[in-house]
């Protein structure tokens, strides 16, 4: 991080703190799954129910 005085001529830099990067998983297609799914199920006069 660099701050600098009121001047803007004065600055200095102090280190920064590193945070390692951050990886998580996600699936992007289960949203578009869950409908295609549902429908599927719908065409064929079943229902899912929730708690099985």
């Amino acid at each position: 991080m660099t701050e600098c005085g009121r001047d803007g001529r004065r600055c200095w830099t102090s280190p920064g703190g590193f945070r390692p990067p951050q990886y998580r998983t996600r699936d992007a297609a289960a949203p578009l799954r869950a409908t295609v799914i549902e429908a599927c199920m719908r065409d064929q006069g079943w229902t899912r129910k929730e708690g099985l």
